[in-house]
């Protein structure tokens, strides 16, 4: 139960941390297009 539990929490961690760098590159990438950040 409790490496489950740290799995899951590593597993969310990633996901999370991934979204966030899709963010952060779609942001470059529309300041790159029109030099402003939305």
């Amino acid at each position: 139960m409790y490496v489950l539990f740290i799995s899951k929490l590593s597993f969310t961690y990633q996901k999370a941390k991934s979204l966030y760098t899709i963010e952060l590159e779609q942001q470059f990438v529309w300041s790159d297009k029109d030099g402003s950040f939305y």
